[in-house]
Parts: structure tokens; sequence; C-alpha cells
């Protein structure tokens, strides 16, 4: 199984899943954040798909695709929510 993480803040939801040993391929964060050191830090790549809008003129839809762009291109077949976009 090859799960995402969709992670944000602090990580430490992340790193409980990284020390749990799940089978974590990539790491994606909205923000720049401790969650990429984190990932780093357990070797697992971290991309971030940065939002930058938090207005009425936020593209959802959009910002959904790039980041299933990233989910699809590391093969991933399961996501865990960890903090992602609060």
């Amino acid at each position: 199984m090859r799960l995402a993480v969709l992670a944000s803040g602090s990580g430490t939801l992340l790193d409980a899943i990284l020390t749990a040993r799940l089978p974590v391929v990539v790491a994606v964060v909205d923000r720049p954040c401790r969650a990429q050191e984190v990932a780093a830090s357990h070797g697992v790549e971290c991309v971030l798909v940065e939002r930058v809008d938090f207005g009425a003129t936020f593209d959802r839809d959009a910002y959904t695709k790039s980041v299933v762009a990233v989910l699809e291109e590391h093969e991933v077949e399961l996501v865990v929510m960890a903090g992602f976009g609060t």
C-alpha cells in the first residue's frame, strides 16, 4: 500500500505516522512548515503545494487538481490527513 500524508504545521501527526513505519511515499504540505523537516528527517519526500489565496477568489478546484497531480505522480493508493489546511 502506497500512502501519502497531507500535513501542515508542526508535523506531530506526520512524525507519529512515520515513526510507526507506515509505507508513506510522499508528504504534501500546504505551506512552509516544520512538517517538511519531519518528512526529511525520516527520508520521505515532501512536496509543497502552497495555498496562497485564502479569500473569496480561492480556486478550490484548481488547488485540488494540483494536490491530486502530486498524488498521482507518486502512485498513491491511500491518503492520510494529518492537519492539512489547518
